[in-house]
């Protein structure tokens, strides 16, 4: 059923994305809460309005030909110099539409700071060009431990520096210049360790079904970007900027784990599974197996962040901060749903059917904008509590995607239960626990112990409800290169 070699490579592609990722998010969770605490919520505001068209148009930027150096099974050195010259292009013609277009959604917001914002984070499409022939090849051979290298250094450098300008004053421009030097960096070393030293060719001659793979992908991208922007529109535009700011890093806080893990799936799922693309009964196998380690992760982490989400945000970010500990709590209790349903676009891109990945994204959009704009009636908490419509995305989009591989919604939440169960024991433990008064204790000691003692209780009841996990906790740890 499953490659031994693939098995191996996989796994130790996983150590070194995890161990990468975790490394560089110590140090930079360090600094962005020193920058928020240096911020104000209208800096966080402006950035999230400019981010909502950047984020947006920045999915079109390699137009979906990243993925297909990933998925396609054989490439020549044309193929790529041809990918090369239409990224480059693209990249060039996005970058035009923002920096024109920016007075337009200055207006659009009613904010004319925005212009000049926009406009100068409109360079990152041309930076980022530069970079996708690298990065590709790296992941497609499951190289991580070169991505990672230039993912490492871009993240630091570009954290140093944003937390620098906080300090010197520079507000919503110290997160700007922060955001626009990771790019440069990071496509700086992908071509010192992994060189593409082609001119590119910007003939289409035989690229019909590669342009036709990308442009799926790339829409699947659009729609994903607008689902993932769709309640930082409606809340910037209905409910302004300082509501949209306090939301924004509530979010940010309760999706960074989301967001690191799934850099590190996604990094190595798509091309594990676009190996295996002709064998369905092992890529079923091995999203069953992925279902069970992101739910053990899931579950503890978001839920823990959930029911102490008060002195997290107490600790972490101070008392102008404070009303931003309600959105953090209702937001984190369904990322592990988010977690499980980000593993299914990895496996339908790999199988080459993006198609499937467009229509659940499509349904998703629909569902999620028309839960944020009946919120959004209720301000901060609405929108908050929006989040619970993807409880019904979460089945749909499970219910259209399984067949593919011949599988049941049924075993996915049978493997998702017990750390659910894990996770909601850990919860009502912890919730009992922070009833106890510890007036002697700072509020740093206090959330230290109701980590301590949440983990604990996690740990010992999905030992006993799951015994094999440590096995194949071990299994990881210990994978080798085959000689």
């Amino acid at each position: 059923m499953t490659d031994t070699g693939l098995t191996t490579k996989t796994l130790l592609a996983l150590r070194w994305s995890a161990a990468a990722k975790f490394s560089v998010q110590l140090i930079t969770w360090g600094m962005t809460i020193f920058v928020v605490r240096l911020l104000q919520p209208s800096d966080y505001g402006l950035m999230a309005m400019a981010m909502v068209f950047v984020g947006f148009l920045n999915m079109l930027n390699e137009a979906g030909l990243g993925a297909a150096i990933i998925q396609k099974k054989i490439l020549d050195e044309e193929t790529l110099r041809q990918i090369f010259g239409f990224v480059l292009v693209v990249s060039f013609c996005l970058f035009l539409l923002l920096f024109v277009s920016s007075p337009l959604i200055s207006r659009f917001f009613n904010e004319d700071r925005l212009t000049p914002i926009i406009r100068v984070l409109s360079l990152q499409f041309v930076i980022v060009s530069f970079g996708v022939i690298p990065g590709s090849l790296l992941e497609r051979n499951l190289d991580i431990k070169m991505w990672s290298v230039a993912d490492v250094a871009a993240r630091v450098i570009g954290g140093g520096v944003t937390l620098f300008l906080a300090v010197l004053g520079w507000g919503v421009w110290a997160l700007v210049c922060g955001s626009l030097l990771i790019y440069v960096v990071q496509a700086t070393v992908l071509n010192i360790v992994s060189p593409f030293l082609r001119l590119p060719s910007f003939s289409l001659r035989g690229m019909r079904k590669i342009i036709s793979f990308g442009g799926l992908v790339t829409v699947e991208r659009l729609l994903w970007s607008l689902y993932c922007q769709a309640d930082l529109l409606i809340i910037g535009r209905l409910l302004g900027k300082g509501v949209l700011g306090v939301y924004s890093v509530a979010t940010d806080i309760a999706s960074l784990p989301m967001q690191r893990i799934n850099a590190v799936i996604n990094q190595v799922g798509f091309p594990a599974f676009s190996r295996l693309q002709t064998d369905r009964q092992a890529v079923a196998f091995y999203l069953m197996r992925a279902v069970h380690f992101v739910s053990v992760f899931a579950f503890p982490v978001f839920w823990g962040i959930s029911c102490v989400a008060h002195d997290v945000v107490d600790v972490l970010l101070g008392d102008t901060w404070a009303v931003a500990a309600l959105p953090l709590q209702i937001v984190s209790l369904v990322m592990p749903l988010r977690m499980v349903t980000n593993l299914v676009p990895l496996i339908i891109k790999g199988l080459g059917r993006p198609e499937i990945s467009v229509i659940n994204w499509v349904v998703t959009l629909l569902v999620m904008s028309t839960a944020f704009l009946v919120g959004a009636n209720w301000g901060l908490l609405g929108v908050s509590v929006a989040w619970a419509a993807f409880v019904v995305v979460f089945f749909l989009i499970l219910r259209y995607s399984l067949p593919l591989l011949n599988l049941q919604v049924l075993p996915i939440l049978r493997t998702m239960g017990r750390p659910a169960l894990a996770g909601a024991t850990m919860y009502a433990a912890v919730t009992i626990f922070k009833m106890l008064s510890f007036p002697d204790q700072s509020n740093v000691a206090v959330l230290i112990m109701e980590v301590i003692f949440g983990a604990a209780i996690y740990v010992g009841t999905l030992l006993s409800l799951d015994r094999k996990i440590y096995s194949e906790v071990l299994v990881l740890i210990r994978a080798r290169p085959s000689v």
